[in-house]
């Protein structure tokens, strides 16, 4: 199974570092909460900018592509993606390792990728949300 693609539109970076830590010069903005207290974390993928429903797409295509129990954080500034990417993500059988945390209009995620995993209910939900996406712009 592939890992995340770090050449995605999105920023997806392999955290080997403190979980919360920026992931590079360029991403200075650390995630809220002390180091201590957040889950380690495999991957970050950074989709600050992104609109809904993006942020869960972009989400369950990350969860895909890892490992049973790897962790990713999820880093979004859409106001509606506070309830969808947890929804979707338990709903797809990964589970959401803390609440959500919040710094300002940002928030952080971190989901841990299920046993129970089913990749074919995080195609449908992420087509569903494409397919709404379009059609909400073409009404």
């Amino acid at each position: 199974m592939n890992q995340p693609d770090p050449s995605a539109a999105h920023s997806t970076t392999q955290q080997a570092a403190t979980p919360g830590a920026a992931t590079d010069a360029t991403d200075a903005t650390p995630a809220a909460g002390t180091a201590e207290s957040l889950p380690l974390i495999d991957f970050q993928v950074d989709l600050r900018g992104e609109s809904c429903p993006y942020p869960v797409i972009h989400t369950l295509e990350a969860l895909a592509q890892m490992q049973e129990g790897q962790t990713v954080e999820i880093v979004s500034d859409c106001p509606q993606a506070y309830r969808n990417i947890p929804d979707e993500a338990v709903t797809v059988g990964s589970r959401l390792l803390t609440e959500p945390l919040r710094d300002g209009a940002q928030m952080s995620f971190f989901i841990q990728k299920g046993p129970d995993f089913d990749p074919r209910a995080a195609v449908k939900s992420a087509k569903a949300a494409h397919k709404a996406r379009r059609k909400a712009g073409n009404a």
